[in-house]
């Protein structure tokens, strides 16, 4: 489950720098 959270988490920061670029 950690590893699904994290990657959740991961998706999250990728999509905000995508939003700022």
């Amino acid at each position: 489950e950690k590893y699904v959270l994290a990657k959740k988490i991961g998706i999250k920061l990728v999509n905000h720098r995508w939003l700022e670029d």
